[in-house]
Protein backbone atom coordinates (compact mmCIF):
# COMPACT_ATOMS: atom_id res chain seq x y z
CA UNK A 1 0.00 0.00 0.00
CA UNK A 2 1.23 3.30 -0.96
CA UNK A 3 1.52 6.08 1.84
CA UNK A 4 0.76 8.64 -0.13
CA UNK A 5 -0.70 9.28 -3.52
CA UNK A 6 0.40 12.16 -5.81
CA UNK A 7 -2.85 14.39 -7.00
CA UNK A 8 -2.57 15.11 -10.66
CA UNK A 9 -2.49 19.13 -11.62
CA UNK A 10 -5.91 19.99 -12.84
CA UNK A 11 -5.69 20.91 -17.12
CA UNK A 12 -7.11 24.02 -16.46
CA UNK A 13 -4.55 25.67 -14.04
CA UNK A 14 -1.64 28.11 -15.49
CA UNK A 15 1.15 28.82 -13.36
CA UNK A 16 -0.33 31.43 -11.33
CA UNK A 17 -2.18 28.64 -9.90
CA UNK A 18 -0.01 26.99 -8.30
CA UNK A 19 0.11 27.26 -4.20
CA UNK A 20 3.14 28.26 -2.76
CA UNK A 21 2.74 28.56 1.51
CA UNK A 22 4.80 31.69 2.99
CA UNK A 23 6.42 30.82 6.09
CA UNK A 24 8.85 31.44 8.55
CA UNK A 25 12.06 29.93 10.21
CA UNK A 26 9.77 28.68 12.80
CA UNK A 27 7.80 26.71 9.69
CA UNK A 28 4.82 28.79 11.06
CA UNK A 29 3.04 31.12 8.34
CA UNK A 30 0.26 31.97 6.06
CA UNK A 31 -2.04 28.73 4.75
CA UNK A 32 -0.83 28.49 0.99
CA UNK A 33 -2.11 30.99 -2.01
CA UNK A 34 -1.56 30.71 -5.30
CA UNK A 35 1.33 33.21 -7.04
CA UNK A 36 -1.38 34.80 -8.70
CA UNK A 37 -3.20 35.84 -5.83
CA UNK A 38 0.13 36.79 -4.30
CA UNK A 39 1.08 39.17 -7.16
CA UNK A 40 -1.74 41.06 -7.30
CA UNK A 41 -2.33 41.80 -3.52
CA UNK A 42 1.46 43.37 -4.54
CA UNK A 43 0.53 45.04 -7.13
CA UNK A 44 -2.74 46.43 -5.32
CA UNK A 45 -0.47 47.68 -2.20
CA UNK A 46 2.12 49.02 -5.03
CA UNK A 47 -1.03 50.86 -6.73
CA UNK A 48 -2.53 52.07 -3.60
CA UNK A 49 1.67 54.05 -2.57
CA UNK A 50 1.18 55.61 -5.73
CA UNK A 51 -1.62 56.66 -5.48
CA UNK A 52 -1.99 58.20 -2.18
CA UNK A 53 1.58 60.00 -2.91
CA UNK A 54 1.72 60.71 -6.13
CA UNK A 55 -2.09 61.89 -7.00
CA UNK A 56 -5.40 64.07 -6.18
CA UNK A 57 -5.74 61.57 -2.87
CA UNK A 58 -1.89 63.09 -1.44
CA UNK A 59 -3.77 66.42 -0.74
CA UNK A 60 -6.64 65.28 1.12
CA UNK A 61 -6.87 65.27 4.74
CA UNK A 62 -5.49 62.13 7.17
CA UNK A 63 -9.59 60.82 7.06
CA UNK A 64 -10.10 60.70 3.63
CA UNK A 65 -6.45 59.21 3.06
CA UNK A 66 -7.59 56.55 5.54
CA UNK A 67 -10.94 55.93 3.98
CA UNK A 68 -9.78 55.49 0.38
CA UNK A 69 -7.23 53.17 2.06
CA UNK A 70 -9.94 51.33 3.32
CA UNK A 71 -11.93 51.45 0.48
CA UNK A 72 -9.16 49.90 -1.79
CA UNK A 73 -8.23 47.42 0.48
CA UNK A 74 -12.02 46.34 0.17
CA UNK A 75 -12.27 46.02 -3.36
CA UNK A 76 -9.21 44.65 -3.61
CA UNK A 77 -10.32 41.85 -1.44
CA UNK A 78 -13.91 41.49 -3.44
CA UNK A 79 -12.00 41.36 -6.64
CA UNK A 80 -9.50 38.36 -5.66
CA UNK A 81 -12.59 36.34 -3.57
CA UNK A 82 -13.72 32.90 -4.88
CA UNK A 83 -17.03 31.94 -5.83
CA UNK A 84 -18.51 28.15 -4.61
CA UNK A 85 -17.15 27.04 -7.82
CA UNK A 86 -13.57 28.20 -7.02
CA UNK A 87 -13.41 30.90 -9.79
CA UNK A 88 -11.90 35.08 -8.70
CA UNK A 89 -14.62 36.85 -8.89
CA UNK A 90 -12.63 39.27 -10.98
CA UNK A 91 -13.25 36.94 -13.96
CA UNK A 92 -17.10 38.43 -14.15
CA UNK A 93 -16.36 42.27 -14.37
CA UNK A 94 -16.56 41.86 -17.91
CA UNK A 95 -19.66 40.20 -17.64
CA UNK A 96 -21.45 42.51 -15.11
CA UNK A 97 -19.80 45.99 -17.11
CA UNK A 98 -21.89 44.14 -20.42
CA UNK A 99 -25.13 43.93 -17.97
CA UNK A 100 -25.37 47.74 -16.70
CA UNK A 101 -26.57 47.95 -20.86
CA UNK A 102 -30.53 48.14 -20.97
CA UNK A 103 -30.24 45.93 -24.34
CA UNK A 104 -27.82 43.51 -21.97
CA UNK A 105 -30.87 42.89 -19.84
CA UNK A 106 -33.60 42.51 -22.31
CA UNK A 107 -34.52 40.19 -24.80
CA UNK A 108 -37.78 41.17 -27.35
CA UNK A 109 -39.81 38.30 -27.89
CA UNK A 110 -42.85 39.99 -30.35
CA UNK A 111 -43.40 38.57 -33.65
CA UNK A 112 -41.90 41.82 -35.66
CA UNK A 113 -38.82 41.42 -33.89
CA UNK A 114 -35.80 39.42 -34.81
CA UNK A 115 -35.47 36.15 -33.14
CA UNK A 116 -31.72 35.70 -33.69
CA UNK A 117 -30.86 36.84 -29.86
CA UNK A 118 -33.20 34.42 -28.46
CA UNK A 119 -32.11 31.28 -30.68
CA UNK A 120 -28.77 32.04 -29.40
CA UNK A 121 -29.88 32.04 -25.79
CA UNK A 122 -31.35 28.59 -26.90
CA UNK A 123 -29.13 27.26 -28.70
CA UNK A 124 -31.49 24.99 -30.67
CA UNK A 125 -31.98 25.26 -34.37
CA UNK A 126 -34.65 22.21 -34.72
CA UNK A 127 -36.14 19.28 -33.29
CA UNK A 128 -37.24 16.54 -36.03
CA UNK A 129 -40.86 15.18 -34.76
CA UNK A 130 -41.44 12.56 -37.40
CA UNK A 131 -39.19 9.86 -39.16
CA UNK A 132 -36.40 8.06 -38.31
CA UNK A 133 -34.58 10.22 -36.00
CA UNK A 134 -37.75 11.88 -34.30
CA UNK A 135 -37.06 13.94 -31.51
CA UNK A 136 -33.52 14.36 -32.60
CA UNK A 137 -32.20 17.70 -31.86
CA UNK A 138 -30.06 19.96 -34.06
CA UNK A 139 -28.40 22.92 -32.33
CA UNK A 140 -26.97 25.77 -33.79
CA UNK A 141 -23.23 24.96 -33.66
CA UNK A 142 -24.33 21.76 -36.09
CA UNK A 143 -23.90 19.06 -33.11
CA UNK A 144 -27.24 17.45 -32.36
CA UNK A 145 -28.70 15.59 -29.33
CA UNK A 146 -31.97 13.58 -27.97
CA UNK A 147 -33.53 14.02 -24.80
CA UNK A 148 -34.23 11.34 -22.39
CA UNK A 149 -36.63 11.07 -19.21
CA UNK A 150 -34.64 9.08 -16.37
CA UNK A 151 -35.90 7.72 -13.38
CA UNK A 152 -32.17 7.33 -11.12
CA UNK A 153 -32.08 4.90 -7.58
CA UNK A 154 -30.50 7.57 -5.37
CA UNK A 155 -32.12 7.49 -2.04
CA UNK A 156 -31.18 8.40 1.37
CA UNK A 157 -32.53 5.58 2.92
CA UNK A 158 -29.85 3.38 1.32
CA UNK A 159 -28.07 0.95 3.02
CA UNK A 160 -24.39 1.18 2.68
CA UNK A 161 -23.49 -1.57 0.36
CA UNK A 162 -25.85 -0.37 -1.90
CA UNK A 163 -24.61 2.96 -1.87
CA UNK A 164 -21.35 1.61 -2.43
CA UNK A 165 -22.82 -0.06 -5.07
CA UNK A 166 -24.78 2.80 -7.03
CA UNK A 167 -21.44 4.81 -6.73
CA UNK A 168 -18.87 2.34 -8.20
CA UNK A 169 -21.63 1.60 -10.98
CA UNK A 170 -22.20 5.39 -11.59
CA UNK A 171 -17.87 5.90 -11.69
CA UNK A 172 -18.00 2.62 -14.29
CA UNK A 173 -20.92 4.67 -16.42
CA UNK A 174 -18.80 7.97 -16.64
CA UNK A 175 -15.49 6.22 -17.73
CA UNK A 176 -17.28 4.68 -20.37
CA UNK A 177 -18.41 8.29 -22.10
CA UNK A 178 -17.27 8.68 -25.07
CA UNK A 179 -15.31 11.76 -25.17
CA UNK A 180 -17.23 13.39 -28.54
CA UNK A 181 -20.29 13.44 -26.27
CA UNK A 182 -21.53 15.34 -23.35
CA UNK A 183 -24.57 14.84 -21.05
CA UNK A 184 -26.63 17.21 -19.25
CA UNK A 185 -28.74 16.63 -16.73
CA UNK A 186 -32.15 18.86 -16.49
CA UNK A 187 -34.14 18.51 -13.25
CA UNK A 188 -37.72 20.70 -13.37
CA UNK A 189 -40.88 20.86 -11.51
CA UNK A 190 -43.99 20.29 -14.27
CA UNK A 191 -47.26 18.98 -14.15
CA UNK A 192 -48.05 15.20 -13.51
CA UNK A 193 -48.15 12.88 -17.29
CA UNK A 194 -51.28 10.92 -16.71
CA UNK A 195 -51.38 10.58 -20.88
CA UNK A 196 -51.08 6.68 -19.94
CA UNK A 197 -54.11 6.50 -17.54
CA UNK A 198 -56.26 8.70 -20.12
CA UNK A 199 -55.16 6.16 -22.75
CA UNK A 200 -56.95 3.36 -20.05
CA UNK A 201 -59.95 5.53 -19.66
CA UNK A 202 -60.40 6.10 -23.39
CA UNK A 203 -60.37 2.26 -23.72
CA UNK A 204 -62.54 1.52 -20.87
CA UNK A 205 -65.02 3.94 -22.19
CA UNK A 206 -65.49 2.56 -25.68
CA UNK A 207 -65.66 -0.54 -24.25
CA UNK A 208 -68.95 0.32 -22.07
CA UNK A 209 -72.56 0.46 -23.31
CA UNK A 210 -74.48 1.99 -20.46
CA UNK A 211 -74.86 5.40 -20.09
CA UNK A 212 -74.06 5.50 -16.12
CA UNK A 213 -70.93 3.78 -16.46
CA UNK A 214 -69.89 5.95 -19.17
CA UNK A 215 -70.77 9.31 -17.40
CA UNK A 216 -68.61 7.87 -14.51
CA UNK A 217 -66.09 7.57 -16.76
CA UNK A 218 -66.63 10.47 -18.69
CA UNK A 219 -66.36 12.48 -15.12
CA UNK A 220 -62.84 10.83 -13.67
CA UNK A 221 -61.35 11.44 -17.01
CA UNK A 222 -62.61 15.48 -16.77
CA UNK A 223 -61.03 15.21 -13.18
CA UNK A 224 -57.78 13.49 -14.21
CA UNK A 225 -57.04 15.46 -17.05
CA UNK A 226 -57.82 18.81 -16.03
CA UNK A 227 -57.41 18.94 -12.21
CA UNK A 228 -54.55 15.82 -11.48
CA UNK A 229 -52.72 16.42 -14.63
CA UNK A 230 -52.63 19.72 -14.59
CA UNK A 231 -52.54 21.04 -10.93
CA UNK A 232 -50.35 18.02 -8.86
CA UNK A 233 -46.63 18.81 -9.89
CA UNK A 234 -43.86 16.83 -9.76
CA UNK A 235 -39.95 16.33 -10.41
CA UNK A 236 -38.72 15.25 -13.66
CA UNK A 237 -35.40 14.66 -14.53
CA UNK A 238 -34.04 14.44 -17.88
CA UNK A 239 -30.70 13.67 -19.93
CA UNK A 240 -29.65 15.73 -22.47
CA UNK A 241 -27.13 13.89 -24.73
CA UNK A 242 -25.13 15.52 -27.21
CA UNK A 243 -22.37 15.15 -29.69
CA UNK A 244 -20.49 16.47 -32.58
CA UNK A 245 -21.91 14.48 -35.35
CA UNK A 246 -24.39 11.27 -35.49
CA UNK A 247 -22.21 8.64 -35.22
CA UNK A 248 -21.17 9.98 -31.27
CA UNK A 249 -24.87 10.54 -31.17
CA UNK A 250 -25.40 6.97 -32.18
CA UNK A 251 -22.98 5.66 -29.61
CA UNK A 252 -23.97 8.27 -27.24
CA UNK A 253 -27.68 6.23 -27.07
CA UNK A 254 -25.98 2.94 -26.72
CA UNK A 255 -24.55 3.84 -24.12
CA UNK A 256 -27.19 5.25 -22.06
CA UNK A 257 -29.98 2.19 -23.18
CA UNK A 258 -27.07 -0.13 -22.71
CA UNK A 259 -26.38 1.14 -19.16
CA UNK A 260 -30.44 0.50 -18.38
CA UNK A 261 -30.43 -2.87 -19.89
CA UNK A 262 -27.09 -3.99 -17.90
CA UNK A 263 -28.16 -2.28 -14.86
CA UNK A 264 -30.75 -0.87 -12.62
CA UNK A 265 -27.98 1.19 -10.58
CA UNK A 266 -27.83 4.05 -12.45
CA UNK A 267 -31.01 4.31 -14.23
CA UNK A 268 -34.71 2.41 -13.75
CA UNK A 269 -36.02 3.58 -16.49
CA UNK A 270 -34.82 5.46 -19.43
CA UNK A 271 -37.14 6.68 -22.07
CA UNK A 272 -36.11 8.97 -25.36
CA UNK A 273 -38.38 11.51 -26.00
CA UNK A 274 -39.97 12.10 -29.40
CA UNK A 275 -39.82 15.45 -31.00
CA UNK A 276 -43.72 16.47 -29.62
CA UNK A 277 -42.37 15.10 -26.13
CA UNK A 278 -38.94 16.69 -26.50
CA UNK A 279 -40.93 20.53 -27.60
CA UNK A 280 -43.08 20.27 -24.14
CA UNK A 281 -40.37 19.38 -22.15
CA UNK A 282 -38.13 22.59 -23.97
CA UNK A 283 -41.70 24.62 -23.62
CA UNK A 284 -41.67 23.80 -19.89
CA UNK A 285 -38.11 25.04 -19.25
CA UNK A 286 -38.09 28.56 -21.55
CA UNK A 287 -41.52 28.80 -21.59
CA UNK A 288 -43.30 28.33 -18.26
CA UNK A 289 -45.58 25.06 -17.92
CA UNK A 290 -48.87 25.32 -19.31
CA UNK A 291 -52.21 23.63 -19.76
CA UNK A 292 -51.83 21.16 -22.71
CA UNK A 293 -54.60 20.61 -25.10
CA UNK A 294 -56.98 17.81 -25.10
CA UNK A 295 -56.20 16.64 -28.60
CA UNK A 296 -51.80 16.65 -27.27
CA UNK A 297 -53.14 14.46 -24.38
CA UNK A 298 -55.54 11.97 -25.92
Amino acid sequence: MKENYRIPTSLGESAFDVEVALTGKSGVGLRPMPVGYILVWMGSALGLMWAVSSTFVSASPLGLKALFCMVWVLVTFLVLRRDELGHQMWAYIPAAANYLSRRMRTLGCRRTQQAGDLRGLVGISSVETSGRCDGRIRFTDGSYGYVFEVVGNGSRLLFEADRAAIVDRYDGFWRKMDPDCSYSIVSCKAPMRVDSQLGAMVRRWRQVDDEALSALIDEKYRVLRGHVGDEFRSTHQYIVARADNRESLRRCVSHIQGECENSSLVFKRVERLGGRQALAMLHDIYCGPCRRQEGARR
